[in-house]
């Protein structure tokens, strides 16, 4: 059976003991701190273990092959991931569409976030699946804007337009490019493809 702590309210029992009187309170509260810190360095670690290992602690088996049949409801867990969706790549494979948990601690030029997504095990998202994400999973987003994946020479075949990237702000959904040097947010996404 698996309990379910708070810590914001284990921190405000903790706190609560130190308003009383006498040293055993005070160990109280201090023993109450210690466990939160323990189990905030433990889910970071469990985080990061699905991160790099994204077929352990999985909600769904990904082993077994994902088809339209046992894809979970959207924002459920999946994958190490929230699922937020399907996509049909330019190849034309049908995927599900996983937005990873990890978030990067600065905002990065999209060099960077290319990298950076590349680093957690993911990808930038298209343009249409930044779309779908803030469609299907807007409030998991910070409302800010986001780089995507695409770049703006690839759409208007102009090499002037090489040192430009598209971006998707999630305050109100729209997409517009910005040069490439420029530093913003970024959300990782894994497609996984699915299976008939």
């Amino acid at each position: 059976m698996m309990t379910t702590i708070d810590l914001t309210q284990a921190r405000a029992h903790a706190a609560g003991h130190r308003v009383g009187r006498g040293p055993g309170r005070e160990l109280i509260a201090r023993t109450i701190e210690q466990l939160a810190d323990e189990v905030e360095r433990l889910q970071a670690q469990a985080q990061k273990t699905n991160l790099h290992h994204p077929h352990h602690h999985h909600t769904m088996n990904t082993q077994d092959p994902i088809t339209l049949s046992n894809l979970p409801a959207l924002g459920a867990p999946l994958a190490g991931g929230l699922f937020a969706g399907l996509t049909t790549t330019k190849a034309g494979q049908h995927a599900a569409v996983v937005m990873l948990p990890a978030k990067p601690d600065k905002p990065l030029n999209w060099a960077d976030a290319t990298a950076w997504a590349e680093s957690v095990g993911g990808q930038l998202p298209t343009r249409p699946v930044a779309a779908l994400l803030y469609a299907n999973v807007k409030s998991q987003l910070q409302p800010k804007w986001h780089w995507t994946s695409d770049t703006l020479d690839a759409d208007t075949g102009d090499s002037d337009h090489a040192s430009y990237a598209w971006n998707c702000n999630f305050n109100g959904g729209r997409q517009f490019s910005i040069r490439k040097s420029v530093e913003g947010s970024a959300v990782a996404v894994r497609l996984i493809p699915l299976s008939a």
